[in-house]
């Protein structure tokens, strides 16, 4: 869990955490179910199922709102601090960010960082494809908790 009660995923306390991306950074793994993908439980009504979806749709926007207001993305001129997985930290100004690296300006230099060298709960704010793999796990999670 993240300081704020958010999953992160790698995180202590929930272990290693089944990622669904759509990057290729994390390619093999299957991409995550949208509320359109998922198919109508065999004798449920459309109404039923058009639940579902608006409970989905409901449940992610929360998920969106909470992960923007406790771990904002990154923009390039951030000051920032990050841990890397193997236990260093690395201090800047963003230059910018793209898919899968950022550039930043650190102590005269512009070291290129890789986002899957990152910890979780800073690669979760910098990388779009993880955040949104993050996003749709916590969503069928919370999808699933409400449908018990």
């Amino acid at each position: 869990m993240g300081p704020e009660g958010i999953p992160v995923p790698g995180g202590a306390a929930t272990g290693s955490t089944s990622l669904r991306p759509t990057s290729p950074d994390l390619a093999g793994v299957p991409a995550p179910s949208t509320p359109d993908d998922v198919p109508a439980p065999s004798g449920a009504s459309s109404e039923s199922v058009t639940d579902l979806r608006q409970l989905m749709r409901d449940i992610k926007e929360e998920v969106i709102a909470e992960l923007d207001k406790k771990y904002p993305m990154h923009k390039a001129e951030d000051l920032v601090t990050l841990q890397l997985t193997s236990g260093p930290t690395i201090s800047g100004k963003i230059v910018y960010l793209q898919t899968s690296f950022m550039m930043l300006s650190s102590q005269g230099e512009r070291p290129k960082i890789q986002y899957i060298r990152l910890q979780p709960i800073d690669r979760i704010r910098c990388d779009r494809a993880f955040r949104d793999a993050q996003i749709s796990s916590e969503t069928e999670k919370r999808v699933l908790d409400a449908l018990k």
